[in-house]
């Protein structure tokens, strides 16, 4: 067995599951014209995490399913509008964090193309989050299960649930545009069901109930701005 070099491993978070290049459109920008219509984004993510568990027990759960993480990237940046690439790249970290244990630090890079035509190839914002800069609270438990608060901007919460049974709706919700995104087992939303790795939007209408027993989610609601 080999020990040259354990020691740097012992404990530490050192590998880096990347995602690069992933186009899509979206809502994101400041001046009118960029608010009425999506345009073409490209999204680099850097997953850190120590894989070795992962990569000794064959255990997909154990580290960052790519293609989870690419769908839920997906779903939030389609369904949000965004003003700043600088919130869309914070609330897409602490998603990705709250999302997926294992992680222990998200690097986002989000770039606009055509942000200055003819003058730069894109323009690109690069945010680093850790785990430890989460700064989930508790807001309520129940015999239903635990509600949290991961993450608020001034145009959103990003709330973390962890279900028993129904959940009591917060204040403002219905009608409300939410993106539920189901983490672990199944999800009924309305006449709807989710199974982990997906989701959908959702405006208060009907219930989230979990199916099978208990299920864990993320909610990204959408606030009127102050």
């Amino acid at each position: 067995m080999l020990h040259t070099g354990a020691a740097a491993w012992h404990g530490a978070a050192v590998d880096r599951v990347r995602i690069e290049g992933l186009e899509l459109a979206c809502v994101v920008g400041v001046h009118p014209a960029e608010r009425r219509v999506e345009q073409r984004v490209v999204l680099d993510l850097e997953l850190e995490l120590d894989t070795r568990p992962a990569a000794r027990s064959g255990r997909i759960a154990l580290t960052a399913d790519y293609d989870v993480v690419a769908r839920q990237a997906e779903a939030l940046l389609r369904f949000r509008r965004y003003v700043l690439v600088e919130t869309a790249c914070d609330e897409l970290a602490a998603v990705l964090l709250a999302a997926h244990a294992p992680l222990a630090r998200v690097g986002v890079t989000l770039h606009k193309p055509s942000a200055l035509p003819g003058r730069a190839r894109a323009a690109s914002v690069v945010t680093w989050r850790s785990r430890a800069e989460l700064g989930v609270a508790e807001l309520e438990v129940g015999p239903w299960g635990r509600r949290e608060l991961v993450l608020e901007t001034s145009s959103a919460r990003v709330l973390r649930e962890v279900l028993a049974g129904e959940p009591p709706l917060e204040p403002g919700a219905r009608g409300r545009r939410e993106l539920v995104l189901v983490t672990a087992g199944r999800v009924t939303l309305g006449s709807r069901r989710l199974a982990t790795g997906e989701s959908a939007p959702w405006e208060g209408a009907g219930s989230i109930l979990p199916a099978g027993g208990s299920a864990e989610l993320l909610r990204v609601a959408e606030v009127a701005p102050a």
